[in-house]
């Protein structure tokens, strides 16, 4: 029989979050890859980068250009509320 105990404690959890933190998550690679390609695979393969070595290292590049921009487009969201 599972657990009740902790899942219903990670509801609670989550319910306890600031409206702000679950509306307007803070931006991560992983988020802006799956909200824009789907997967990592996709993701790679739309900028013609494999999923070799030298291909993840220029994906992970672009990824972090991205990010830096997502998080000061969040960051001033936040400030205006």
């Amino acid at each position: 029989m599972p657990n009740q105990t902790s899942s219903s404690q990670g509801n609670r959890a989550q319910k306890n979050l600031p409206i702000s933190n679950t509306t307007d998550p803070m931006p991560t690679k992983y988020r802006i890859v799956q909200a824009g390609w789907g997967s990592r695979t996709n993701f790679q393969a739309s900028y013609g980068l494999g999923m070799d070595p030298d291909g993840l290292e220029e994906g992970e590049a672009i990824l972090n250009v991205l990010l830096r921009r997502e998080m000061e487009e969040w960051e001033e969201r936040k400030e205006r509320k």
